[in-house]
């Protein structure tokens, strides 16, 4: 039996919605019967006949045509027509396994067939297998699609128009018109029969028909904001009243038509600023975002309408009311394989979070969500206009499809996929996107039966910087060794084996690596356009090792590629830039591009070739103004003797001063700049600082208002050296630059106030002290040299401003490096006016508290004091002042002045106490190189020793020792022994046996030393024994000295420690003995012999 004729009719009514299929078929020669099915959408259809017997041809068309005619009478609709000839049908195909990749086109054939024949349960339903033929665009499916259009129910109908349009046969425009327009059609499907009968219509004319009816009625796609629920306005009810069989038209709606007149009217323009600025204040606001559904649709026949489109999806809230149109879109997009439109929307579905969320069994647990409680959130979904969009569940299922259509392009090997996902991968950026790498820990713990004890775990899950960007990672890391998802979760992880930050595979990670391959434009492009590193790494190794990189890369592209902050790219660039360099025409926006790129290998680059040919360059003004200011200090330090060596004359000159001038008046106000500025203005100074002055007065004043403070400086520098006079410069100029908040500025300020006419200088005395005194330093300093000249002049300004200035000195400092600056004016620019400091005043000013007045005071001091007029013990206070330039400089006298010294010794031997170790260092050499025997009397020896330092003390001894003699012992002896300091007491002992031996009234005198001694207490155990065995020896000799002495040792014995104590008994039992009349508190008592028991029996 053969298909020769078909029509297939429908009618929808109130709820009913009927399918009725005609069939005309030769069962033989000159044979034809004529079938029917009918029955409800979606359902098993009844079979029956027109021809008990077979009839003929003419008698079957006949019947066949009654038939039709019969139905359309009763309210049936045609929804397709198939005759043989005009679209032969396909051949038949076995139906091959499902699982070869090479067989797809034939499996999804065999099943359309299928399904075209009684409906009977399969694997795949016939809704699947009609989506998957539009999937693999399988032209010849048409035939075998059409017919189903009206088997099913509303979903296999949607399908059958989506695949019709993607499989590209125009033969089925006549059909998807009639399912558009006909009344029995369900909104969404209608939109769909549309959405492909403009893409496979060839004619652009009948396109633009479609297109300008749309604008004709722009209205009626249009729906006001306050319309009442289950109002049939916007894209919905726009194909129907438009192509309805006689809808009557709702009520005119005058706040629509002036709108629709105002955009119809910007459409028409062509400028898209024009139709966002009638459209942007009305969407959401006077009419709903349904309007945007159409005009994505009729986009490609306006294009104006697409960057409006594009505009108001990226602001489009994920709200009630706008989300449905937001699907809508991303479905269109989809059908297209718009990869821009496509990647918005994907991107914007993973950002944006879910409006509301279901909790467990569907109820809706967010009670503070601008909607309030819902009580069945289900149930208000499926309002016309509800009051919850966009679910957790609904985020959660978009996400996922974009990278299942993304993955079906892949795996069917589509053109598409490469262009879709590089426009997914492009809408991603490093500063949006990349957050900081982290770690999340999970403890666990388990009660482990054989140790009887409780086990604790814990484990890491890390996540790097793009984790969340689920469709991002897919594309880039589908085949990751180090990266993988698990189903149902947010985020990609980390595998066990790999941390953030660890070195990337050698090998290629990302999802069909052979369709990238098929595509290197589209890499280079990823290259030039992407603002994320991940996606400038994966396509750096994709494209690696590529022979063919020279054909595939445009000049365009580099230049962009070098604007690039990954050093990757840029060094992928500037391999292949060399190619597009040509020495004899250099190209200067690619060197400027170069010198600024952040990359040092592309700025040494550029070095290369302009040491190559500097004359060339020179006179590229333009170029070297890039180079002067350059953010990057390498670049402007080999371009400082590039400068140094050209003789910037003439025009040239003036031209480069001026353009530098222009581009630094450019510079952002920001810090990035502010050192590039700096070296600028330093390097224009100190190469071209004539043409400065030649610069106008009005460029000056512009540069003194940036922002920059280098910029201002550089004005100041013109200013103070301009060939205009400064006392001819506009008035208020000098006075501006001092109080600018620049130091530079101020500094230069100054000195241009002190070029003024020496007449307009000395009557602006109080200016100049107040200059003299000011908070700022660079003030301060600047200020001085005038200050200088003038008292050179003018003597009485000199002493007047000295006398003034000087007792600040003495002051606490009132800012920060005043005393330092004072001391710099005194000493370098008014040096001739200290001579007249007294030598109190000078003498007050080097022993006060403040440093730069010590300073001035020593300066007054070594050059207009005589040391004539100094006292020796001034200069000794000068040995121990805390400045070591001062006590140099009392050292230096001490040299220059030995005769006077040593007529005045006992002064100059006061050094020896000095605090400074230094100071008494001096003074130790100095008495061993100056003072002669003769100097040394027996009182300054003893002096000397007499010190409370230690090192004074061993260097009178040293002194003592050398210069000892003998009449002097007894002075020694008396003197030294009177001294408090252990080393002397030790020392003093060295005279008990030559000076204090049988002379009692010495040992009398020396009573006081002997107890000051031997009462230490584990101290000078040197000194003890010698006491001790000079008093024993002095005490045996005479009873009066015994008397003595046992006194001294009956109080020692009783504070002494037990070695001491012992020797005090030994010499009051032998004094007892040798003289029993003597009154000391020890009795002496013989020991009994006891002898062993053994030798008392004997």
């Amino acid at each position: 039996m053969k298909l020769i004729e078909q029509t297939c009719l429908w009618n929808r009514e109130g709820s009913s919605d009927k399918v009725y299929e005609v069939d005309l078929c030769e069962v033989g020669s000159d044979r034809y019967v004529v079938n029917f099915r009918y029955g409800r959408r979606g359902a098993a259809l009844k079979d029956g006949t027109k021809t008990t017997l077979p009839v003929s041809k003419a008698d079957g068309q006949r019947i066949f045509a009654q038939l039709v005619n019969e139905k359309k009478k009763g309210g049936y609709q045609e929804a397709s027509r198939f005759v043989a000839g005009q679209t032969p049908p396909a051949p038949p195909v076995p139906p091959p396994a499902p699982g070869a990749a090479a067989d797809k086109t034939a499996f999804v054939l065999a099943g359309l067939r299928d399904a075209s024949q009684a409906p009977k349960k399969t694997k795949w339903p016939p809704s699947r297998v009609v989506w998957r033929a539009g999937e693999l665009r399988i032209r010849e499916a048409a035939p075998l699609l059409m017919p189903l259009l009206l088997k099913g129910d509303a979903l296999q109908q949607y399908c059958a128009c989506w695949a019709l349009g993607r499989c590209g046969d125009p033969a089925a425009i006549p059909v998807l018109g009639q399912l558009a327009g006909a009344a029995a059609t369900k909104a969404f499907v209608r939109r769909m029969a549309l959405t492909s009968l403009l893409a496979l219509e060839p004619d652009a004319a009948r396109r633009r028909e479609h297109a300008e009816g749309w604008l004709q009625h722009l209205e009626k796609a249009m729906e006001r904001v306050s319309a009442k629920p289950g109002n049939e306005a916007g894209f919905a009810g726009f194909w129907r009243r438009v192509a309805g069989p006689g809808t009557p038209a709702p009520p005119a709606d005058p706040v629509l038509e002036s709108l629709a007149r105002d955009l119809r009217a910007a459409i028409m323009t062509g400028k898209p600023a024009q139709v966002q600025a009638v459209l942007e204040p009305a969407l959401g606001g006077v009419i709903t975002y349904d309007v945007l559904e159409s005009m994505y649709l009729f986009a490609p026949d306006f294009p104006v309408l697409r960057p409006v489109v594009l505009a108001a999806l990226a602001a489009i809230p994920f709200e009630p009311g706008a989300f449905k149109t937001v699907r809508q879109v991303y479905k269109t997009a989809e059908f297209r394989e718009d990869a821009e439109v496509f990647a918005r929307l994907a991107y914007r579905l993973e950002k944006e979070k879910a409006y509301f969320r279901f909790g467990h069994n569907r109820q809706y647990d967010l009670y503070y969500s601008p909607a309030g409680y819902v009580e069945d959130p289900a149930a208000e979904l499926k309002k016309a206009q509800p009051r919850l969009a966009y679910s957790n569940l609904t985020a959660r299922y978009l996400r996922r499809r974009n990278w299942r259509t993304l993955r079906t392009l892949g795996e069917d090997a589509q053109p598409a996929y490469v262009r879709m996902a590089a426009a997914v991968l492009l809408a991603h950026s490093d500063e949006r996107d990349a957050g900081a790498p982290r770690e999340s820990r999970v403890d666990t713990s388990y009660y482990d039966r054989q140790s009887r004890q409780y086990v604790h775990q814990s484990r890491s899950t890390h996540f790097d910087t793009y984790a969340n960007s689920l469709t991002f990672n897919h594309i880039l890391y589908h085949n990751s060794p180090r990266y993988e998802y698990r189903r149902n979760t947010r985020a990609w992880r980390c595998k066990d084996n790999y941390r953030p930050g660890d070195p990337a595979p050698a090998g290629r990670e990302e999802a069909f690596p052979e369709q990238w391959d098929q595509e290197p434009r589209t890499l280079v492009q990823l290259l030039a356009r992407s603002e994320s590193g991940r996606v400038h790494e994966f396509a750096l190794r994709a494209l690696a090792n590529r022979p063919d990189l020279r054909e595939l890369v445009t000049f365009d592209d580099l230049t962009e590629m070098l604007t690039k902050p990954y050093a990757g790219t840029v060094r992928f660039a500037l391999d292949l830039v060399k190619h597009f360099y040509d020495p004899q025409r250099p190209d200067l926006d690619l060197l400027r591009l170069l010198i600024h790129s952040p990359v040092p290998e592309a700025r040494q680059l550029v070095r290369g070739w302009i040491e190559a040919q500097p004359g060339h360059f020179l006179a590229k003004t333009l170029l070297f103004v890039d180079l002067v200011v350059n953010p990057y200090e390498d670049v402007r330090a080999w371009t400082r003797p590039l400068l140094a060596a050209a003789r910037w004359e003439g025009e040239g000159a003036r031209i480069f001063v001026v353009r530098t001038i222009a581009q630094l008046l450019a510079l952002p106000p920001d810090n990035d700049m502010a050192a590039a500025a700096e070296a600028a203005a330093q390097t224009l100074a100190a190469t071209l600082l004539p043409l400065l002055g030649e610069v106008d007065l009005g460029v000056a004043q512009d540069l003194l208002r940036h922002p920059l403070p280098a910029v201002q400086s550089l004005g100041a520098t013109i200013l103070l050296h301009h060939r205009t006079p400064p006392e001819q410069l506009p008035p208020g100029v000098i006075s501006a630059l001092i109080q600018s908040g620049v130091p530079s500025v101020r500094q230069s300020g100054v000195q241009l106030f002190g070029k003024l006419p020496e007449s307009t200088l000395l009557a602006s005395y109080a200016l100049l002290s107040a200059f003299c005194l000011s908070p700022f330093t660079e003030v301060r300093q600047a200020v001085a040299p005038t200050v200088g000249r003038l008292a050179a002049a003018h003597p009485d300004f000199g002493r007047q401003l000295s006398s003034e200035l000087l007792p600040y000195l003495g002051r606490k400092e009132a800012y920060e490096g005043l005393h330092a600056d004072l001391y710099d004016l005194f000493t370098r620019f008014l040096p001739g006016h200290l001579a007249g400091i007294d030598l109190d005043t000078a003498l007050r000013l080097l022993h006060g508290n403040r440093e730069a007045a010590q300073q001035l005071g020593l300066f007054v001091l070594a050059n207009h004091v005589a040391p004539a007029r100094l006292t020796v013990r001034q200069v000794v206070r000068m040995a121990g002042h805390e400045a070591l330039a001062v006590r140099a400089f009392a050292r230096q006298f001490y040299e220059s002045q030995v005769p006077r010294l040593r007529a005045e010794a006992d002064e100059a031997l006061r050094i020896l106490d000095a605090p400074w170790d230094d100071s008494r260092q001096f003074a130790f050499r100095y008495c061993k190189e100056h003072f002669t025997d003769e100097d040394w009397t027996p009182d300054r020896l003893v002096s000397v020793c007499d010190s409370t330092r230690p090192d004074v003390q061993a260097f009178g001894r040293e002194l003592i020792t050398k210069f000892f003699r003998q009449e002097d012992g007894e002075r020694y002896l008396l003197q030294l022994s009177q001294h408090p300091a252990g080393g002397v007491q030790l020392f003093a002992t060295n005279y008990l046996e030559g000076f204090a031996a049988g002379r009692v009234e010495h040992i009398e005198q020396l009573r006081a030393y002997f107890v000051t001694v031997l009462s230490q207490v584990n101290k000078a155990g040197v000194a003890k024994a010698r006491i001790f065995r000079f008093l024993h020896a002095e005490a045996l000799k005479h009873e009066k000295v015994a008397q003595l002495i046992a006194d001294i040792m009956a109080r020692q014995s009783v504070t002494m420690a037990v070695r001491d104590k012992a020797a005090c008994i030994a010499i009051m039992r032998d004094l007892v003995r040798q003289y029993p009349a003597l009154t000391v508190p020890l009795v002496l008592r013989e020991h009994p012999t006891r002898l062993p028991a053994s030798v008392t029996n004997d």
